[in-house]
């Protein structure tokens, strides 16, 4: 088997921050004792990593540990009816006891509130999910496909492999979907470019917030009051947009690419 290159062992360094088994889960690395949660989501990410350095190197221990992280992430599917349609794990656990920990938060801003974890699922905040959605039997689908594709064959089509020589790659890096490029031209206003929604929206800076809360249950707001300049949604906001420029464009550019 071709040795692979320098690369691989970046690989191996980075995997070994991915997954450090602990004996409270086998997916849990190794960190001081802080009073934070543990967060589950990154382990999905984690796992496809390791799939993904597996069928660039062909080494099959990037694979070794996966199945008791999935077993791991498998006993931490919430029962029915405490998650929201559409989620299935906490996104945080407790270290040493595995049970879920849930985002709360009182107070109308940073001068007289506070964020606060618990374990009662009722009441979270809205704007950070205390759920995930982790398709387990999906990532063990994908574990096995990568297992039961032999190493040699990996190698043979990995981009590491010495010699491999060039691998092209996607022509376009931002592609834009299939639309209608005339349409995106009429877009266009009358002074030469697309007005598109922003998204999010902050309040102006006051001055320090209130030591009293305001009014109101801001755990269901993505904003407190009038004096926390926090991100929120802001439908009615309009402007310049990057992401539509550069969704535009490649509406464009791939048009004009099929015309040729």
């Amino acid at each position: 088997m071709p040795r692979i290159p320098t690369l691989a062992a970046i690989l191996t360094s980075v995997a070994a921050l991915l997954i450090v088994p602990t004996a409270e889960s086998p997916a849990a690395p190794a960190r001081p004792s802080l009073n934070i949660p543990h967060q589950v989501n990154g382990h999905r990410a984690n796992v496809g990593l390791l799939i993904r350095f597996y069928r660039l190197t062909g080494e099959t221990k990037y694979l070794a540990r996966i199945p008791e992280v999935l077993d791991w992430l498998e006993k931490l599917t919430l029962p029915p009816g405490v998650a929201p349609p559409g989620r299935t794990h906490p996104t945080f656990v407790e270290l040493g006891t595995n049970e879920p920990l849930y985002v709360h938060r009182e107070g109308s801003n940073v001068f007289n509130g506070r964020y606060y974890v618990d374990k009662n699922p009722k009441g979270t905040i809205v704007h950070y999910s205390s759920f995930r959605n982790i398709d387990v039997a999906g990532l063990r689908r994908q574990y096995e496909a990568a297992r039961n594709t032999p190493p040699a064959e990996v190698i043979r089509t990995s981009p590491l492999k010495l010699g491999a020589g060039k691998v092209p790659l996607a022509k376009y890096y931002t592609p834009g979907p299939n639309a209608d490029a005339a349409k995106v031209v009429g877009d266009l206003n009358a002074q030469g470019y697309w007005l598109a929604p922003l998204g999010y929206n902050s309040h102006p800076y006051k001055g320090d917030g209130s030591k009293s809360p305001q009014p109101g249950d801001f755990s269901q707001t993505h904003v407190g009051d009038d004096t926390d300049t926090s991100p929120y949604p802001d439908p009615k906001l309009m402007g310049i947009s990057i992401e539509a420029y550069v969704r535009n464009m490649s509406i464009l550019i791939k048009a004009l690419d099929s015309s040729k």
